[in-house]
């Protein structure tokens, strides 16, 4: 009985060690998915992308019809027209690449 006693005890402590080691050397590989974001009139620009941080959607911009220009031009009018609209924006997400419109954000 003692015996069977020593080998559950033992087998207990042997697997509770492997779990820790595996739980403490797992590291998700998140490197992948990390990236420094540039900014435009102080809104991090988010372009077929979203934050890893969480936000709140504060509203959305959208293109003027008479609007036009190279893609640089169009993302500082709609950065600017996002922070005169929403003050307290922190973010801006373009869903696609006709920059058409976009999300304006506010970190939590």
């Amino acid at each position: 009985m003692k015996r069977i006693t020593t080998l559950i005890n033992s087998t207990t402590w042997i697997v509770a060690i492997l779990t820790i080691i595996i739980c403490v050397s797992y590291r998700p590989d998140n490197k992948k998915t990390l990236a420094n974001v540039k900014q435009d009139n102080g809104l991090y620009v988010f372009i077929e992308s979203t934050p890893a941080n969480e936000y709140e959607t504060l509203g959305t911009v959208k293109k003027s019809i008479a609007l036009t220009g190279s893609a640089r031009e169009m993302v500082r009018k709609l950065c600017s027209r996002a922070k005169d609209d929403y003050p307290q924006a922190e973010g801006i997400i373009f869903d696609d690449l006709s920059l058409d419109h976009a999300t304006v954000i506010k970190f939590k």
